[in-house]
């Protein structure tokens, strides 16, 4: 958003640059790259992305914008994208802190009488403890990044058809994909690419390569002259009314228009569901601590009776 309203505010590149550069120290190695890139003659998307500070999405975004000199609105809508992703992270972690707290105070405060009444040793009371706090990290990273362990062992294409095969997972998957697609896409045409030119990009966005390739199809038909809409009959996931508000959007020359009122009406539904999920995540684990709690007094009363 400050390359938005230094853009629009008049502000050189070199100067915006530097502003950021002063505001966010964690990036700031990576800004004097950006600026040292720009000095030589590249463009901004092509200076950004060498030093990774831009996505190969943000990359096409701005390169299109510099094309067609529509290059404030693309940050606008690359800060209003990122900004909607933070806000809904800030969210989980915000909502995470207390029982988080409250897991971390039961691992330690469960064992601490048999320590204090010389049941355990000190030694034992740290394998309870930080062991059981090891473990719950190693579960959380499996869970985070199970899904690229899976594709680093050769097992990502078996993963893809799996999550597109469970019924309420898939269909929760389906929803944010190809609205992705749809959000990339939207984005992509505002900022001055063609549909032939975006598509590739916004396709490589759909993470699940099953569905992927299922889309992969509709660039030959738009090469062969078909029209978006006509192109989407292609793919069996694509509901009718999303088809029917893209041919809307081709009969009225407004094409990116539709295409972003149709992803923004579908994001309200999947950030319905993600404060959703947001609320249910803590009542999860309040409910695992009560089931440890009561499982302990009810058995030993020492949590290592559950490990």
């Amino acid at each position: 958003m400050a390359l938005y309203q230094m853009e629009t505010t008049g502000i050189s590149l070199h100067q915006a640059l530097d502003i950021l550069k002063r505001e966010t120290s964690e990036i700031s190695v990576n800004i004097s790259r950006m600026q040292s890139y720009i000095a030589k003659g590249y463009a901004v998307s092509d200076s950004g992305f060498k030093t990774k500070l831009f996505s190969t999405l943000d990359k096409e975004s701005i390169h299109a914008g510099e094309s067609s000199g529509h290059l404030a609105m693309v940050y606008k809508l690359l800060a209003s994208h990122y900004a909607d992703k933070a806000r809904y992270q800030k969210q989980i972690k915000s909502k995470l802190h207390l029982p988080v707290i409250m897991l971390l105070l039961m691992i330690f405060i469960q064992p601490l009488p048999d320590l204090v009444l010389g049941a355990i040793t000190g030694l034992d009371y740290l394998q309870l403890t930080l062991g059981t706090i090891l473990q719950l990290i190693l579960v959380i990273y499996i869970v985070l990044k199970g899904n690229d362990i899976l594709r680093k062992v050769g097992l990502g294409k078996a993963l893809d058809r799996l999550q597109l095969s469970l019924p309420i997972l898939s269909s929760w998957i389906l929803t944010r994909q190809i609205n992705n697609f749809f959000t990339y896409l939207g984005l992509l045409l505002a900022s001055g690419s063609s549909l032939s030119a975006a598509l590739p990009i916004a396709i490589d966005t759909i993470n699940n390569r099953v569905l992927r390739t299922k889309f992969k199809p509709i660039i030959q038909s738009i090469h062969q002259g078909n029209s978006l809409a006509e192109s989407l009959t292609l793919i069996p996931e694509i509901k009718e009314t999303i088809r029917q508000q893209v041919v809307i959007g081709e009969q009225s020359g407004r094409l990116d228009q539709s295409i972003q009122h149709l992803s923004s009406l579908q994001h309200e539904a999947i950030v319905a569901q993600n404060e959703f999920i947001a609320d249910w995540i803590p009542r999860i684990i309040y409910g695992f601590i009560v089931v440890v709690i009561a499982y302990s007094i009810i058995t030993t009363g020492n949590i290592s009776s559950i490990q």
